[in-house]
C-alpha cells in the first residue's frame, strides 16, 4: 500500500470511529528502556553529589534511581538521556560552560 493509500485508509478509519462505526484498530505500546543512571554519572567521573548539583537533580532522587528504588520518569528521563548523549551541550545550557 502506498503512503497516500495509507493516509486515506487512516482518515476513513478515523471518520468511521467518529461516527460510531466499528473499526479494526491495532494498539502499539511503547515501553521506555531502562536508563542506567549510575553508568551515566560514572562515565562523567562525577560523584553523586557533583552530578546532582551540576544537573539540578535532588540527591535523594539520584540515589533512588541508582539503587533501583525508583525509575526516572517524564522530564527526568529526557534530561538523563540528553546528559548521556550530549553532556557538554547540557552543561552549556545550564551553566554557560564551554
Amino acid at each position: 500500500m502506498t503512503r497516500k493509500a495509507n493516509v486515506i485508509a487512516g482518515l476513513k478509519e478515523t471518520l468511521a470511529y467518529k461516527e460510531g462505526r466499528p473499526v479494526d484498530v491495532r494498539a502499539t505500546s511503547i515501553t521506555p528502556s531502562d536508563i542506567d543512571v549510575k553508568s551515566i554519572r560514572e562515565g562523567l567521573r562525577l560523584s553523586q553529589e557533583e552530578f546532582a548539583k551540576r544537573y539540578e537533580i535532588t540527591l535523594s532522587a539520584l540515589r533512588n534511581w541508582e539503587q533501583g528504588r525508583r525509575k526516572p520518569e517524564g522530564p527526568a528521563r529526557v534530561l538523563l538521556k540528553l546528559i548521556e548523549k550530549k553532556p557538554k551541550v547540557i552543561d552549556k545550557i545550564l551553566h554557560g560552560a564551554a
